[in-house]
């Protein structure tokens, strides 16, 4: 359970919904009973869950590596855990959440960017590459007619 204080008409003893409060209690439950504790095993999970999650969203929407809505998705699920991980400390957050929070980030975003951007650059040097080729056919062909 979420440590309280007293409600009061004073912000720094704010009291969230009890619908928050079972929220997050709920998460960290879930959190805490699929995956041992250790901040090592919770990065690589971040690297999983990101990466893993980015490539399902681009196979079912059949973007493979270039799926907007996998970086979307990843996005809003990793932001909404970290507001529930931090939503624990409200009001007063500690520094090193703040800095767990960047690393997590980092490790659930880093592999699906790169990949989706590695895939942008790719296809635009193909198309580079098709538009050159096309472009010497066409002046291949404009040479055969003139002779």
């Amino acid at each position: 359970m979420l440590h309280r204080n007293k409600p009061c008409q004073s912000n720094k003893n704010w009291v969230p919904p009890a619908m928050i409060d079972q929220l997050v209690t709920s998460w960290e439950a879930i959190k805490h009973a699929g995956l041992p504790d250790g901040q090592a095993i919770r990065a690589t999970m971040h690297f999983h869950l990101g990466l893993g999650i980015y490539l399902l969203v681009g196979a079912f929407t059949r973007q493979g590596l270039r799926s907007r809505a996998g970086l979307v998705l990843i996005s809003l699920l990793e932001i909404g855990n970290e507001i529930l991980d931090l939503a624990r400390f409200f009001p007063k957050i500690p520094a090193w959440l703040w800095h767990d929070t960047l690393a997590d980030l980092f490790n659930t975003l880093f592999w699906p960017v790169v990949l989706y951007a590695l895939a942008g650059l790719w296809e635009r040097r193909k198309a580079g590459t098709a538009s050159a080729s096309s472009a010497v056919s066409s002046a291949s062909a404009a040479d055969g007619d003139v002779s």
